[in-house]
């Protein structure tokens, strides 16, 4: 982890360099985020509810998914530009190198300027479990806490699979925004206001059930909801153990970049 943290500190001195720039660029994202939210508010000032759901309630699954992807893109933002590493070479670097090649990847670019976002997503988390009238208890801290992770790992996880896609196909392929940028709007909202085939799909075969839905009944206090529900969020770290088994299997076909 030194190293990661070595590649942290030298991103984030060369972010520095231009300081204008930074500071434009992040603020342009948190308003784009803003920008989004807003249009969540105007939805609920027209109809109130959405199945279960009040705005308060979405509130906090928003929260959760601006600060989850937000932090997975700021440090794990190798693997979301993985294409350029294959297309311009710096694969083979990578690989000559004797050190992990996920950690290589990880530290080869990271975004400072998320850090607006991320910090945004956990204001919006404190305030949303401020507002809303939750029964605290220590399981319901503890899911809340397994929310938040199990998100990160879901995200994570997705990236080592759109990357061990990209392997084959060199270029990013389109579809794969479905399941990242897709993904995040998706997870927007909890997943059984969707059709069966859309819920069953994304908790079974992409698990974001294992935050946005599943705990979320239990932390929201819904009668269907059990503290069992706290076990939904191991099933992003069986998916990202998956995940990182596939990308190396998937790296045992690479050829180089000529």
């Amino acid at each position: 982890m030194r190293l990661y943290f070595k590649y942290f500190k030298t991103q984030v001195k060369a972010n520095l360099t231009y300081r204008a720039s930074t500071v434009l660029a992040s603020f342009g994202q948190l308003l784009g985020t803003i920008t989004t939210l807003i249009g969540i508010y105007l939805l609920f000032g027209k109809f109130n509810h959405l199945g279960d759901y009040s705005f308060e309630h979405i509130l906090i699954t928003y929260a959760i998914v601006i600060f989850v992807f937000s932090f997975d893109e700021m440090i794990f933002r190798g693997f979301d530009e993985f294409e350029k590493l294959i297309s311009t070479g710096e694969m083979d670097k990578l690989l000559l190198r004797p050190r992990n090649l996920v950690l290589q990847i990880c530290g080869y670019k990271i975004e400072p300027m998320k850090l607006g976002r991320v910090l945004f997503g956990l204001a919006l988390i404190v305030f949303a479990c401020v507002n809303l009238s939750i029964n605290w208890t220590i399981w319901k801290v503890l899911i809340l806490f397994e929310m938040i992770l199990s998100g990160i790992i879901t995200f994570f996880g997705v990236y080592l699979f759109t990357s061990s896609i990209t392997i084959f196909t060199i270029n990013k392929a389109e579809f794969i925004n479905i399941f990242t940028d897709g993904g995040r709007e998706l997870c927007y909202y909890p997943l059984d206001i969707f059709k069966k085939f859309i819920s069953k799909l994304f908790t079974f075969v992409i698990p974001f059930a294992s935050f946005n839905y599943m705990p979320l009944r239990y932390l929201l206090g819904f009668g269907d909801a059990s503290v069992w529900n706290i076990i939904y969020p191991l099933l992003s770290i069986v998916f990202c153990i998956i995940g990182y088994i596939v990308f190396n299997l998937c790296m045992k076909k690479y050829k180089s970049c000529g």
